[in-house]
């Protein structure tokens, strides 16, 4: 590492490098400001760690769903013994995580040798990557852990070694193998870290014998050795304290080895990639056109640990039955380390002699530039959405909560129930504190039946149009609420009583760039919906909420 010279001008310098650390916090403050519940988890997620408070341990390894992650409730269940039922403390530790895992990550590619321009991208690029909304601006996620812990391991192990004695470096590994194991007990995913780790060393032997350069084994061989430790103290606890196999209808069932789920999947990560990291192209692209008779830096060793970085990651999720953005933030650090090593040697080398070559580069840069631009104004539309449509359910809530008579029964027009139904019964119980109510869903069949019992009966049902389709994620999605409300219509228009309305309306500002690729596949994936190239429609999301009388058609 080149020390940075001593004095004002150092320190100013160093200030620079590490200052999107602060603009984490930055792009934080609008959830701090505005911070609320969601209806994805965080009713269960409450209800777990209220649980594990008054000592039910069992509930940290979930043997029902199959799957082991206590160390996810163990953070929740500190934070909700430290501040309640309070959104905004839990978004106080996102920012904690968010802000420690850029600065890890700027430190970890500045000890490495890498010029301070550098290692500033690679900071400002990790925090406006796109994932980042739905991981940092939501809660119940374990995305923000597993990877400050990743990154902490990353940042032990990886950075140039020092001198130190045998035991001091034997302690080092030690905590660097704990972080890792409870990023393992985090989620479960990171155990892809013992994959990706042999590649590397295999890499730097392969780098050493047919190339002849310094190539130092044994740090990918420390981190392969750190993995594959923890990886084997996590299936030993999850041998001793959970459900080993995969019982049917079990959450962990849903990851699959099939060619046609695989597939699917591949064309909609296709979509996120390139909707929030869409940049790379040029980037890679003008760095083969500028520099490949300089070296071909693309076979730098760096730049190959990047890339087989993020295809780890993306290969672990493709057998997933879900493709959401959020499981796209390990992914971010490696794309933000390969853009910036790209966009550094190319602004390094960039005056060239060749003037057909340096207008290339400028055009290359130019692009990545835009898409980049674009990206983040996606990422703050999808940012004003998250916050818009967590303020309009938790507001619904305190509606349904406020308006409801003791006993009485609450049916949610989505009539394929997913995970809002259960969030609103959660949320109704532990931050409302009104278990009488009952929740279901409804079901046009039954409906009758249902409000003709002697509990008073509500219809809560969603409002949702313009919906964007490459956002963050709601539990109400546009063409089902449309069809459902229209099923629902006549039976509301007859018996219903409209008791309130909330509405929220959110100007788009969207550029769907990758819809210019729709033509040369079918409607799938990104594809799917016809939106238009610049989405400039309302976003209309809300509730609307009926008390439901008898008539005599139905008694």
């Amino acid at each position: 590492m080149k020390a940075i010279a001593p004095g004002p001008a150092g320190g100013r310098l160093r200030w620079v490098v590490y200052s999107p650390v602060l603009l984490a916090v930055g792009i934080l403050l609008p959830r701090l400001l505005w911070p609320q519940f969601g209806l994805f988890d965080d009713g269960y997620t409450i209800s777990v760690v209220r649980q594990v408070g008054a000592g039910d341990l069992d509930m940290l390894w979930e043997p029902g769903a199959a799957r082991s992650r206590p160390v996810y409730w163990l953070y929740y269940a500190v934070l909700y013994r430290l501040a309640g039922p309070n959104p905004f403390w839990f978004f106080v530790g996102n920012a904690v995580l968010f802000a420690a895992t850029t600065a890890g990550l700027i430190y970890l590619v500045r000890s490495g040798g890498a010029t301070p321009r550098r290692s500033f991208l690679t900071g400002l690029l990790f925090v406006l990557a796109g994932p980042v909304v739905e991981s940092y601006l939501t809660l119940s996620k374990p995305e923000p852990l597993q990877l400050s812990l990743i990154t902490g391991t990353l940042v032990l192990l990886l950075r140039p070694p020092r001198p130190r004695t045998r035991v001091l470096g034997i302690g080092v590994f030690l905590v660097a193998a704990l972080l890792l194991l409870l990023a393992d007990l985090t989620k479960e995913t990171s155990l892809v870290i013992a994959p990706i780790s042999a590649i590397w060393l295999g890499a730097a032997w392969a780098w050493r014998r047919f190339r002849r350069g310094p190539t130092d084994l044994n740090r990918p061989a420390a981190l392969l050795l750190a993995s594959a430790l923890a990886g084997i103290a996590f299936f030993v606890l999850r041998n001793r304290f959970s459900t080993f196999g995969l019982p049917e209808d079990a959450y962990a069932g849903n990851y699959l080895l099939e060619g046609q789920r695989l597939l699917a999947s591949a064309i909609r990560w296709t979509g996120w990639s390139l909707r929030d990291f869409g940049y790379l192209g040029p980037l890679i692209l003008g760095g083969a056109l500028f520099s490949l008779s300089r070296g071909a830096f693309l076979t730098n060793p760096g730049l190959l640990a990047s890339a087989v970085w993020m295809g780890g990651w993306v290969a672990v999720y493709l057998p997933w039955v879900y493709t959401v953005e959020y499981y796209l933030l390990p992914f971010a650090l490696g794309a933000s380390v390969a853009a910036a090593y790209l966009a550094d040697e190319i602004l390094s080398r960039f005056p060239s002699p060749d003037g057909w070559r340096r207008m290339t580069a400028a055009l290359c840069l130019g692009l990545a530039g835009l898409l980049l631009v674009l990206s983040v104004v996606n990422n703050v539309s999808s940012a004003n959405q998250q916050i818009m449509v967590d303020e309009a359910n938790a507001e619904a809530l305190q509606l349904v909560s406020a308006t409801l008579p003791a006993s009485s029964e609450l049916l949610v027009n989505l009539q394929f129930p997913g995970e809002y139904v259960e969030q609103i019964r959660l949320h109704l119980i532990h931050t409302y504190g009104r278990p009488d109510i009952r929740v279901d869903y409804v079901r046009m069949e039954e409906l009758p039946g249902e409000v003709a019992g002697a509990r008073p009966s509500y219809v809560l049902e969603a409002i949702v149009e313009n919906q964007p389709l490459l956002t963050v994620r709601m539990g109400a999605v546009e063409p089902s609420v449309r069809e459902w409300n229209r099923q629902l219509e006549g039976f509301l228009a007859e018996s219903g009583v409209l008791v309130g309305r909330i509405e929220r309306e959110l100007q788009l500002y969207n550029v769907n760039f990758i819809r210019l690729l729709c033509p040369l596949m079918s409607a799938r994936g990104f594809c799917e919906a016809d939106e238009p190239l610049l989405d400039r429609r309302t976003f209309l999301y809300g509730w609307e909420l009926y008390t439901v009388r008898r008539t005599a058609s139905w008694e």
